[in-house]
């Protein structure tokens, strides 16, 4: 069974983090020039917002909101996900899993080091033909 956040895990996945570019690997898409990632707590839920600069040089963003209590939410946008899990699955990772209709479309997988001074995201999905994917994005502490 999945820890929960009594175990106190949570919190250390607060902060803001920075992009080394150099250290992360893209299989799907291309990677950003520069990025930085926030994961907040508000009240039972964490949200999380990433800000980037793509290849292109366009600025970009997005955003969502989670409660890591392991039970599946709906998710704001029904267009993209029917609903979002967020769980403590070790005291150093915090898993997002993105559901439509009824089958697991993503999962984003959030590794903290040991110090806690790095955060390594593996976002792993399907692409539009059907193949797997992992994306790796490493950062650290700001």
């Amino acid at each position: 069974m999945a820890e929960t956040e009594s175990a106190g895990g949570i919190e250390a996945f607060v902060a803001r983090w920075r992009l080394r570019a150099d250290a992360s690997r893209y299989e799907h898409g291309v990677p950003p020039r520069e990025a930085v990632y926030e994961i907040e707590r508000d009240g039972e839920w964490l949200l999380f917002a990433a800000r980037w600069r793509d290849a292109d040089g366009r600025r970009l963003e997005m955003s969502f909101a989670g409660r890591p209590d392991g039970q599946p939410h709906p998710y704001e946008d029904p267009a993209v996900a029917d609903e979002l899990t967020v769980v403590l699955s070790a005291p150093r990772t915090l898993d997002t899993l993105v559901h439509k209709d009824g089958r697991q479309i993503a999962l984003g997988r959030r590794e903290l080091s040991e110090d806690g001074a790095v955060l390594t995201v593996t976002q792993s999905g399907t692409r539009p033909d059907g193949t797997p994917f992992a994306n790796v994005s490493v950062y650290d502490r700001i």
